[in-house]
């Protein structure tokens, strides 16, 4: 029930937004640093944003579909 009231939803999809933003960062300094081979370097960055656009994406619809029904 709480999740459903609109001002809450917002506020949880904010949050559930800014954890993969957050990863994607955080994993896209560690790609940078450590891995030397740039088209592997180019291939994990973008599965690392691949992945967590799409981690998003599954919370944002979790999120949502809690709040309409």
């Amino acid at each position: 029930g709480w999740a459903a009231d609109p001002i809450n939803a917002v506020l949880v999809l904010l949050a559930v937004g800014a954890s993969p933003h957050h990863m994607r960062l955080g994993m896209q300094v560690v790609v940078e640093d450590y891995i030397a081979k740039h088209s592997t370097k180019n291939v994990l960055l973008v599965l690392n944003t691949f992945i967590c656009v799409a981690l998003f994406a599954a919370a944002a619809y979790a999120v949502l579909k809690i709040a309409i029904s």
